[in-house]
């Protein structure tokens, strides 16, 4: 809800007295903010509480919120989100209510503390610097809910149309845990659902609900850096880029449709899980991007795989094709997880002629396998071990020498790289000892496979 996120943002040191001196010298008035520390089972947290002024609080329309909004003096970006969050609110009450989004009249919404805790909350993510925000599988509970319309399922209508094409789960609880505003939220403002990067966490602060469930009702709310900048979060969205957002909500969508499972329990993003008849094969989720193109500089196409690569996607493939009316053309394919699609999409609408893509959601097998390195007598050089199972489900490991390595001692040594190739083969083990530790406990089978070579092996003399 919104009072939680406004405590979580005052748990991590928003001061609050200033927050709301901001908000009135804004424009909003009519409201008192006060905090207190609670516990909630256990934990402890913060509990923000909006005292409006308001004796009868009207309901307001969508066009006098937006009016408030547009005639204050928050800074534009907080503007703007927060006439998105209330533009949500407004299209998914016309849609439960059947009527035009303009037409709404908020009751509960429309009172001063939803729009102080809706603005406070934007206002002070914009204090605290926030670029990206992630969140997770939201929580819906059981019951009914009691409102100014009477007696509503769980969760609201408007928060389920909020929540489309989100992953949701049921928490088993009775109450309402997500609320419209709190929906508006988060569905707004957050980049991506389900699997949070790899960040190193700052700070982290716990806003407390009103009410007493039998588990912690507060939300947590993590301040992190990426630890890696360069390819952490790439796919994610800013809130600023509404095709980016669009283009997110469309891949969650799908994610939804193709995998209709309970989200929270059963990760789907870049996780490996077993393969019912091969249980050492590894399995992942990815997505794949098609675009035929036949009308794009051939130059480009250097300059468009290095984009791609760096932003994250697992391969990168050029087919060659013929298209309407004979035109030689290419296709481009490209293999990425879900974390990036987003800006793989970008990447591929922004850097070619493409005027559209065909995207889908595939499982990708792959065999289990490790980088090593092995001495030899030219030096050491990178292997590539895979494990591939045969008929009997014994398992065979077999080594592909790295590239790189085999070129380098190439020029090392002065040879034709396929001389060396050759060489370099007969320095592979040809067999795997019972003691030698195997990924994901595979069975041991006999032989090991590896390419052999007749080509002489003795190294050369410096």
């Amino acid at each position: 809800s919104g009072d939680m996120c406004l405590g979580a943002l005052v748990d991590l040191g928003i001061d609050l007295k200033e927050l709301e001196h901001l908000l009135k010298q804004a424009g909003l008035t009519g409201f008192r903010l006060d905090a207190q520390p609670v516990q909630r089972q256990g934990i402890g947290a913060t509990q923000v509480i909006v005292e409006q002024q308001e004796l009868s609080p009207p309901a307001r329309g969508l066009r006098q919120i937006q009016k408030i909004i547009t005639d204050s003096l928050f800074p534009q970006r907080v503007k703007d989100l927060s006439l998105q969050v209330f533009q949500r609110l407004a299209e998914a009450e016309g849609q439960v209510h059947r009527i035009p989004p303009e037409k709404v009249h908020f009751h509960e919404i429309g009172a001063i503390d939803a729009i102080v805790d809706i603005v406070g909350t934007i206002y002070g993510l914009e204090l605290l610097g926030i670029e990206k925000i992630y969140a997770s599988a939201l929580p819906m509970g059981n019951g009914p809910i009691i409102c100014q319309h009477g007696i509503l399922p769980n969760p609201a209508p408007a928060t389920l149309h909020l929540c489309q094409g989100i992953p949701l789960y049921n928490a088993e609880i009775e109450g309402e845990l997500v609320t419209p505003t709190g929906a508006a939220l988060i569905t707004t403002l957050a980049g991506q659902f389900g699997h949070f990067p790899e960040i190193k966490v700052t700070k982290v602060g716990y806003g407390a609900g009103s009410k007493e469930l039998p588990f912690a009702n507060v939300l947590r709310l993590w301040i992190g850096e990426p630890t890696d900048p360069e390819r952490n979060g790439q796919g994610q969205l800013t809130n600023d880029d509404p095709t980016a957002l669009q283009i997110n909500r469309v891949i969650q969508r799908m994610a939804l449709e193709n995998d209709r499972v309970n989200v929270s329990s059963r990760p789907r993003t870049d996780k490996r899980q077993p393969f019912t008849d091969l249980p050492n094969l590894q399995v992942e989720d990815v997505y794949l991007l098609e675009a035929a193109i036949d009308d794009m500089n051939p130059e480009w196409y250097t300059h468009l795989r290095a984009r791609l690569e760096q932003a994250g996607a697992l391969d990168v493939v050029f087919r060659q094709v013929h298209m309407k009316k004979g035109r030689p053309g290419l296709e481009l394919c490209v293999l990425t997880g879900e974390a990036v699609v987003s800006k793989i999409v970008q990447i591929v609408l922004s850097e070619t002629t493409t005027l559209g893509i065909r995207l889908r959601r595939e499982k990708r097998l792959s065999l289990p396998r490790e980088l090593g390195e092995l001495d030899t007598p030219w030096g050491p050089i990178e292997v590539k071990w895979a494990w591939a199972p045969d008929e009997q489900g014994n398992w065979y490991r077999r080594g592909k020498l790295e590239f790189e390595s085999c070129r380098r001692l190439a020029r090392k040594h002065s040879l034709p790289l396929p001389e060396i190739y050759a060489r370099l083969i007969n320095c592979l083990p040809t067999e795997i000892s019972s003691a030698q530790s195997l990924p994901n406990g595979l069975t041991l089978g006999v032989p090991l496979h590896a390419e052999a070579s007749d080509s002489d092996s003795a190294p050369p003399e410096d």
